[in-house]
């Protein structure tokens, strides 16, 4: 899987409310590599989203409370 197909699959998680933290847990139990074979952490999902995207999703919760 691509770095960018990783980041959209990333991005629709985090539209869900999962934490980053989270995310990482998830990525790692389905042993799911990182595209640059480093270890999943919260902060390597926020850094690859801002990469592939500039930005970083706003999670459905928060857009109700807008």
């Amino acid at each position: 899987m691509s770095a960018r197909d990783t980041a959209k699959a990333l991005w629709r998680l985090r539209i869900l409310g999962l934490e980053f933290d989270d995310i990482a847990q998830s990525l790692i139990q389905t042993r799911q590599p990182h595209p640059q074979n480093l270890e999943w952490t919260g902060e390597r999902v926020r850094e690859l989203l801002l990469e592939e995207f500039g930005e970083l999703p706003a999670v459905l919760a928060d857009r109700k409370q807008l």
